[in-house]
């Protein structure tokens, strides 16, 4: 022990010195480890935010998704038909900007006999189901499927004229096929765009009425 403390001065300044780099180097890592859980925990305060953010989003998305009122009559001609689309809300969306409306076909397509099955162009010359928008005019494209975009303001009516469908010609009895499709409703989807929104999709199935009972005759 005596020889322990006979050491020189250098020598115990030498240990003390590492000492204190020791206890400087642990707390050197004490802190970067906390300074890590700092930065774990803002990153995870971070990610919750944006993920109530996109929850809050979408729902309020959802909660602006907008509500038609759509009515179809047959007119008296027994070819064409009148399809009314009218926005009735939800009251926070004051407007569409672009509003596409989409015949969709029925569930079954009939297979073209002479082909064995029809090609995917075949099915898309042809709309499946009672009517179709007149083609070729101010408010569709030439196979009758898909409208032209208009805007539609809250409260007010889009106007659409109808024509019986065509059957496929590889149909052997065109006025079978139409009669087969008389009750069915006329399927149709509605493209919503509204300017700082995401778009919205509204598919519905909308019956046919008959102009006397349409006007309560």
């Amino acid at each position: 022990m005596s020889s322990i403390l006979a050491w020189p001065q250098a020598v115990w300044t030498w240990l003390w010195s590492i000492k204190a780099d020791t206890w400087a180097a642990v707390a050197a890592l004490l802190s970067a480890g906390a300074a890590v859980g700092a930065w774990r925990t803002a990153c995870q305060s971070k990610e919750a935010a944006t993920t109530l953010t996109l929850v809050e989003k979408r729902r309020w998305h959802a909660e602006r998704t907008p509500q038609f009122n759509v009515t179809c009559t047959a007119m008296s001609d027994g070819n064409t038909a009148n399809l009314v689309v009218t926005l009735i809300g939800p009251s926070a969306l004051d407007r569409i900007d672009r509003l596409i409306l989409t015949v969709r076909d029925e569930n079954r397509k009939e297979p073209s006999p002479l082909a064995g099955a029809a090609d995917a162009e075949q099915l898309a010359a042809y709309v499946w189901g009672p009517y179709r928008l007149r083609p070729l005019g101010a408010e569709a494209d030439r196979t009758g499927r898909t409208a032209l975009p208009a805007d539609l303001p809250l409260g007010e009516s889009q106007v659409y004229t109808l024509e019986r469908s065509i059957p496929p010609h590889w149909v052997s009895d065109a006025g079978q096929w139409r009669r087969e499709r008389d009750n069915a409703p006329v399927r149709i989807s509605l493209y919503c765009e509204r300017d700082g929104d995401d778009p919205w999709t509204v598919p519905m199935e909308i019956p046919v009425e008959a102009a006397n009972s349409a006007t309560g005759a």
